[in-house]
């Protein structure tokens, strides 16, 4: 799992693997194979029923207690963990993700996607919770988030009309029956959340904020589930047991004490295993760690992100070598793993030291791999740039260092460190190509005054 940490500032952005603890008030966007890569097969079916291109929907996991989601940015739909967390079963997340791509296909929310359009997911949320923060009255839109203001934000943001709320309602319905789901999921979740109307603002989960129920809408999506010719039909078993998974690895992370509150200690479920390994490497407990991620890959050998989770302990346990080894096991047996492969190439990178010539080309190649697929991964470019400035040529490096800078939205930054990278390009380079790319971007863009963006 890998976590980009969401400082309280707006567009002044921190990306690093910084313990949940240390958000300092901040959202956290967590990146990960396993989880994504599960609610992507779920949703599939979901997002063809709108008519939509289900590789141009991105899921993006905020970590946060709170129980929200929503669409922001064109066709991004953010998921609090706090709602995977307190969901029952696939079926009420699935209801929500399907209500999400109502408002998508209803293109209920447009505000601020065009400057959303090039950036980077942390700081698409950035802006998001800029935005909120100034349409509530705040002067100080960073200051207002500080303060814990970003249910309020989102609130006044990202709320839509009775009408859209509505149609989102039943464009869901209809997307969970094409795709043969039960939408019953749908009307027990809105039931939860409607006796949750009557707590103070404070105690109200901001999903009620962004998304404010009504007696109607309830009783119209539960004459639409009476109705549904699906609505008795179970899940598959294989979903329970991935779903029961994603929780387990996601209070192992965000809340490891808890972890034996969860699990009793004669629990000795593949669930209970992951969540206690996860725990016992957020507290940095090194021998328990490793040798429970060595029993769950007893149990499945051919599960990648039981690799994946030891080569993570290890990298972080400072056991370079052995994590390279996990990492390469988990790609042989999901190639198409762009994050593990960016994971890896930080590893190999920082093996490599100076003038290890095939390991970071073993890294490189790995990075080629991931970029297209993880065009706002902003972290990619500034280990393009270590291999590049370890080379020697640093005008290549200096232009991934700005296109780094553009995807966190700095944009004198960028423009800065490309004007000193282009005379050095060479004639013809593919670095010289996408380096004119990003010029005509940046210069699309106003160039910010430094002292009033340091401020």
């Amino acid at each position: 799992m890998r976590k980009i940490i969401l400082l309280c500032t707006i567009f002044i952005l921190t990306i690093a693997a910084m313990p949940a603890h240390a958000q300092m008030g901040g959202l956290t966007i967590i990146r990960d194979t396993e989880i994504e890569g599960v609610l992507r097969k779920w949703c599939a079916p979901i997002f063809n029923a709108a008519g939509l291109n289900p590789d141009a929907v991105k899921l993006i996991l905020v970590q946060s207690t709170d129980f929200n989601a929503f669409v922001a940015g064109g066709s991004n739909i953010f998921i609090f963990t706090g709602m995977i967390q307190a969901a029952k079963n696939p079926g009420e997340l699935l209801g929500v993700i399907a209500h999400e791509t109502g408002h998508i296909a209803g293109g209920h929310l447009i505000r601020g996607r065009e400057a959303a359009e090039h950036a980077s997911y942390q700081s698409m949320l950035a802006m998001i919770l800029g935005m909120g923060a100034g349409m509530a009255g705040g002067g100080d839109a960073g200051a207002a988030i500080i303060a814990g203001g970003q249910s309020m934000a989102m609130g006044n943001y990202l709320s839509h009309s009775r009408v859209e709320e509505s149609s989102a309602d039943q464009a869901g319905l209809r997307y969970m029956e094409a795709a043969g789901y039960s939408p019953a999921g749908m009307v027990t979740l809105l039931n939860k959340l409607k006796e949750k109307e009557y707590l103070p603002a404070s105690q109200q989960s901001s999903y009620l904020r962004t998304h404010p129920l009504t007696s109607d809408r309830i009783a119209a999506m539960q004459a639409g589930t009476a109705k549904s010719a699906v609505k008795d039909k179970p899940y598959p078993a294989a979903w329970d047991a991935d779903f029961k998974l994603i929780q387990a690895k996601l209070l192992g992370f965000i809340e490891p004490q808890r972890v034996g509150w969860t699990y009793s200690d004669t629990d000795t479920s593949t669930p209970a295993l992951y969540a206690r390994a996860i725990a016992a490497y957020r507290r940095s407990e090194k021998d328990k760690a490793v040798q429970l991620a060595d029993q769950l890959i007893a149990r499945e050998g051919s599960n990648p992100y039981f690799h994946e989770i030891k080569g993570q302990m290890l990298r972080d346990f400072g056991q370079l070598q052995p994590a390279a080894s996990s990492y390469r096991k988990a790609i042989s047996l999901k190639p198409d793993a762009a994050l593990i492969r960016i994971d890896l190439a930080q590893v190999l990178i920082e093996l490599a030291g100076s003038g290890n010539e095939a390991l970071y080309a073993e890294a490189e190649k790995n990075l080629d791999f991931a970029k297209p697929k993880e065009p706002r991964a902003a972290e990619i470019h500034r280990l393009y740039a270590t291999i590049y400035g370890r080379r020697g040529e640093e005008a290549v490096a200096r232009y991934h260092l700005a296109e780094e800078a553009a995807l966190k939205g700095d944009i004198t930054e960028a423009q800065d460190l490309l004007e000193g990278a282009m005379p050095g390009l060479k004639p013809g380079s593919k670095a010289l190509r996408q380096a004119q790319d990003l010029k005509l971007y940046l210069d699309s863009k106003p160039k910010k005054d430094k002292d009033k963006k340091k401020r």
